[in-house]
């Protein structure tokens, strides 16, 4: 039996991700989806496909919901996901990229601690870099507090590399990883020339 998060809504954004290097979006939906009780993937423009393949998941999964935004830097789209997540009245948000992955037992061990200790206003994972090329694995320091309440939430700020504010709560650690597949090097300019026109709110 899959575990699931129960009041919990995936909050994601995406753009071309049919194909990537931790499987394409079908994957994401196939191997996030099922695990949550609810989910909003905002598409900020994609031309690839993606759209296409989110609108045929849309029709598959009851607890999933698509939406559409202009990309105007990550923050804001991160912000109108977060947004209509909350509409969906779950509790807690999480959210995750369509090139991170958890694994099924990832989820087992989140749904347990969730629901074995004192709940938490803030949740933080362990999180690694993977590298397109070789596979070998780094250890990152980017902001890991994936998985929160709601009512703790503030907003996202900086147009890239961006940032979440919240309320002060309490904060627990999940024994798990998330895995952060990286781009070959060959196209990793394509995501700056993307965010180019934003650079001066690098944060």
């Amino acid at each position: 039996m899959e575990a699931k998060l129960e009041d919990t809504c995936l909050c994601a954004i995406v753009r071309d991700e049919k194909i990537n290097p931790a499987g394409g979006i079908l994957d994401f939906v196939e191997s996030t989806v099922p695990h949550v009780d609810r989910a909003v993937i905002v598409d900020t423009g994609s031309v690839d496909g993606t759209r296409e393949i989110l609108e045929e998941c849309e029709g598959r999964y009851s607890n999933l919901k698509i939406y559409d935004k202009k990309f105007r830097g990550f923050s804001d789209a991160r912000n109108y996901s977060l947004k209509k997540g909350k509409g969906s009245n779950a509790k807690y948000c999480f959210v995750l990229d369509a090139d991170e992955r958890l694994t099924d037992e990832d989820f087992k061990v989140i749904d347990y601690c969730m629901g074995n200790f004192p709940p938490e206003d803030i949740y933080f994972f362990d999180f690694h870099h993977i590298s397109f090329e070789s596979g070998a694995r780094s250890t990152a320091f980017e902001w890991n507090h994936r998985l929160f309440r709601f009512n703790n939430f503030r907003f996202f700020s900086g147009k890239f590399h961006e940032t979440l504010n919240f309320f002060p709560g309490s904060a627990g650690h999940l024994p798990t990883e998330i895995k952060h597949f990286l781009p070959s090097q060959d196209s990793r300019p394509l995501k700056t020339k993307l965010v180019s026109p934003y650079r001066k709110d690098f944060v």
